[in-house]
């Protein structure tokens, strides 16, 4: 996790993060995060787990540093706990935050952020069905029920 590690989120714990990119959905939102509720992690006996879902037909539009400063943006919803709960908007998460943070992301960094490759990328046959996102189980790389390719994050 390139980014969380360039700005010292050193509580974030990338193998309990995981990115989905979505498409065919009409939401304004450019990225959302997910949290995966208490009842779930204790019926499955895990512990908190975070997934981030970039909104495709948004997210690839913007520039690299664009890209960076709603990944830093999203970055500031997991509290420094990583409880398993989100941080509101407000003092602690804002887009003014998320820009200033993003200009000490590493220069390089940014470049990285550009389209997946196709064979990374798997979309739905029927995207936004407005169902739940399914647990994340077995390998990385299996697709989510309405989304891309779910995957961790990549490291540096």
């Amino acid at each position: 996790m390139c980014v969380a590690r360039s700005l010292g989120l050193t509580y974030i714990d990338p193998e309990r993060l995981y990115v989905i990119r979505s498409y065919g959905s009409r939401s304004r939102a450019t990225a959302r995060i997910y949290m995966m509720p208490s009842a779930w992690r204790f019926a499955l006996n895990m512990g908190p787990v975070y997934l981030i879902e970039f909104i495709s037909e948004r997210f690839d539009r913007l520039t690299p540093m664009g890209k960076a400063e709603v990944i830093v943006h999203e970055l500031l919803h997991i509290p420094p706990a990583f409880s398993g709960g989100l941080r509101p908007h407000g003092r602690l998460v804002n887009d003014g935050l998320a820009r200033r943070l993003t200009s000490r992301v590493d220069e390089e960094l940014p470049e990285a952020f550009r389209r997946p490759r196709r064979e990374q990328v798997v979309q739905s046959p029927e995207p936004n069905r407005g169902e739940g996102l399914p647990p994340a189980h077995g390998p990385i790389g299996r697709t989510c029920g309405r989304s891309g390719a779910l995957r961790r994050p990549e490291t540096c």
